[in-house]
């Protein structure tokens, strides 16, 4: 499916020009002459990038480029400013303060203007890629987490220095001690007696090594071997 371009000008030779380059290079283009037409656009066709002129009849383009990154509906459209009269380096530092993604310099080159929003479209690619990516992780890591307090099995996260991290409910109850008791602490102490030189070597492998592999009988709190 094509990219969809909105492009946003009051002079219609230059939307004209714009749309010829846009649809020979594959582009579906969508037209606003004003501010307001082109906001209206944006909810009606969630284009995937804005050509938007800094001067128009009714609002200001950085204006409109504000309303729109400001939307958290709209904000990762990319906004492209373009403009044949605002051209010194203060403008284009204004623009981009609006949240611009990009700014040219009318009158561009079609080579110029295909680069460019085709840059902008790969961003906006990776961006949702990004996006999707650490949306999958949240998900995984609540669907984690879920297991790890609900397993029947005791599990405590014993960091090299020997505090307990977390701990689920199970290990809780087995060595009859309550979460806030247990996290932060020393897990030594509920460690069996005769285990611990054993388990003092594991830490201190991981310590050094990064990696330990021991078994060790634990203790509740009252003293009794956990089964």
């Amino acid at each position: 499916m094509p990219a969809i371009v909105l492009s946003v000008d009051d002079y219609p030779p230059e939307l004209y020009r714009r749309r010829e380059i846009l649809r020979r290079a594959g582009f579906h283009v969508v037209e606003a002459q004003n501010g307001e037409d082109a906001i209206a656009q944006v909810i009606a066709v969630r284009p995937d990038i804005i050509l938007l002129d800094v001067h128009l009849p009714d609002i200001d383009g950085l204006e409109v480029c504000r309303r729109i990154k400001d939307d958290p509906g709209s904000a990762a459209i990319m906004v492209l400013l373009m403009s044949a009269t605002m051209t010194d380096a203060g403008a284009r530092s204004r623009g981009l303060d609006c949240g611009a993604d990009g700014y040219l310099l009318d009158p561009v080159e079609p080579e110029e203007l295909l680069a460019t929003v085709n840059a902008l479209l790969r961003l906006r690619r990776a961006e949702a890629e990004r996006r999707g990516a650490e949306d999958n992780a949240r998900v995984l890591n609540a669907r984690s987490r879920v297991l790890f307090e609900t397993m029947a099995d005791g599990i405590a996260l014993v960091g090299a220095e020997g505090r307990c991290g977390d701990a689920n409910d199970s290990i809780c109850r087995m060595l009859a001690v309550s979460r806030p008791d247990l996290l932060g602490g020393q897990f030594a102490q509920f460690i069996a007696v005769d285990a611990l030189p054993a388990a003092e070597q594991a830490f201190r492998q991981l310590r050094e090594t990064g990696t330990a592999t021991a078994e060790f009988a634990l203790r509740a709190r009252d003293g009794s071997i956990v089964e």
